[in-house]
């Protein structure tokens, strides 16, 4: 994917499109079979598994246990700032905070530090602007050292169980609102898919309602852009019912 886009990608900022070199996206990926669930992540999406929670010597229901199966790659992760500050010491501003927010970027420019696309970080010939026309709206990163950042997903392989009942796959506009103690009391409640996915949502709105000091009714009536932006980001649910998934036959 990241091969293709890149091809597309190289054409349109050569023929004068700059943002050509600033898209991208992260990815989320879960295959199930045989009992194993793969879960390959590259950037700040994430995924979470419930499962019915068990305990002493009780062996009916209590309720649901979240856990996250990726790691976030991400500026703000110590982790991952500690691999970028090392393969590129000589770099000041490799990791930057925007106006002390303790949210960092890499090259003060994006958060993630995997993802597809974002060519800016990655290749030099998107930071030189052709010729032809103005190059005063392209952005560029002087003396480019990189890849700053990759496209490679970490891949984690797990066992499921017939516990496993709910599987959340999420970009991190969701999970910057909720987290897995909330998520863990909505699925308990055994609704359907939809009606989980909607009580999420919902969820989500009312938190940056509350953040930012605005009615839900205000926020869901502003136009998208920046404003919009500054007090929600986009997000995408997808929930995966684990029942009949775990086969008895291995």
């Amino acid at each position: 994917m990241e091969k293709e886009y890149y091809e597309i990608a190289l054409k349109a900022y050569q023929s004068g499109s700059p943002n050509a070199a600033t898209v991208g996206t992260c990815v989320i990926m879960i295959i199930v079979k045989d009992n194993l669930m793969y879960v390959a992540g590259c950037g700040d999406s994430s995924a979470s598994i419930y499962s019915i929670k068990k305990s002493g010597q009780t062996k009916g229901y209590q309720g649901y246990q979240g856990f996250r199966l990726n790691n976030i790659h991400n500026a703000s992760q110590k982790l991952e700032q500690e691999k970028i500050l090392n393969k590129f010491p000589k770099e000041e501003d490799i990791i930057m905070s925007r106006n002390n927010s303790g949210v960092f970027y890499v090259k003060g420019v994006l958060q993630c530090t995997r993802s597809i696309g974002d060519m800016l970080l990655k290749y030099k010939e998107f930071n030189t602007p052709p010729s032809e026309g103005s190059s005063k709206s392209y952005r560029t990163l002087n003396n480019f050292n990189g890849p700053y950042i990759n496209y490679l997903p970490e891949i984690k392989v797990y066992n499921i169980t017939k516990n496993d009942e709910y599987l959340i796959l999420a970009s991190d506009g969701f999970w910057d609102l909720v987290n897995n103690k909330i998520l863990e009391g909505i699925v308990s409640r055994k609704k359907s898919k939809q009606t989980i996915a909607k009580q999420m949502f919902d969820l989500c709105i009312e938190k940056a309602a509350s953040d930012a000091h605005i009615s839900t009714n205000e926020l869901l009536s502003l136009e998208p852009g920046s404003r919009k932006r500054s007090i929600i980001d986009d997000i995408t649910l997808m929930i995966v019912d684990l029942k009949n998934q775990v086969s008895n036959d291995i």
